[in-house]
């Protein structure tokens, strides 16, 4: 069986991606937290490096913008390596940094998608919204060895039979953040990294059992 031949939508209920998030998220808290706070001080480690060399620079601004993003790109990596790693039950620790080639497959990909999404919510807004959801998963595909277009192409296929639960599950969490954003903001980005690797997990175990 191909990966585009994938189309079953396999038993994925919004309320157990939700249900197996949070135990993962109380379970785990410390080592997110851990996690989180170690992208907070790398950032501003990597700010302060960059204001430090080039405070005399009138470029100074650009190049802490530019050591900021850098971190929170590495980061935003980072954090997907040590969901992924808890939903499957393997060995996690707050710093889980990836080997390059991953890095890079990654990077390639972020940029292909922003700029189809941005694309396409800047014509329709409706389109840029379902490619973000559709490709809402190709940093786990990166994770697990695929390149830049690999992980695309298994995030579309993944995502397709799980589209709804995917925009549910992002709903759910994102909606109580507009009433108490500065308490429920991390907790909200623990458990949408968390439910997003059950749902990566769970598409692509069943996909690898169709496909033997």
């Amino acid at each position: 069986m191909t990966e585009s031949s994938i189309t079953a939508p396999m038993p994925l209920s919004v309320g157990k991606v939700i249900t197996q998030a949070w135990g993962l998220l109380l379970a785990n808290f410390v080592i997110l937290f851990l996690a989180l706070l170690w992208y907070g001080l790398r950032s501003i480690i990597l700010a302060a490096i960059a204001l430090y060399f080039t405070v005399d620079s009138p470029n100074s601004p650009a190049f802490v913008v530019i050591a900021f993003t850098i971190s929170f790109s590495l980061s935003y990596l980072e954090f997907g390596v040590l969901c992924l790693k808890l939903v499957r039950g393997e060995r996690a620790r707050p710093i889980m940094i990836p080997s390059f080639s991953i890095i890079v497959n990654w990077l390639i990909a972020s940029i292909l998608c922003s700029i189809a999404v941005v694309t396409g919510i800047i014509l329709l807004v409706i389109p840029g919204i379902i490619l973000s959801i559709r490709w809402c998963l190709y940093g786990f595909a990166a994770i697990d060895g695929c390149n830049a277009l690999q992980s695309l192409k298994r995030s579309w296929v993944l995502a397709r039979g799980a589209f709804w639960q995917i925009f549910a599950v992002s709903a759910v969490l994102t909606v109580p953040t507009f009433f108490i954003p500065n308490v429920l903001e991390i907790i909200r980005h623990m458990a949408m990294g968390l439910a997003l690797a059950v749902i990566y997990n769970t598409r692509n175990s069943a996909a690898q059992v169709d496909k033997q």
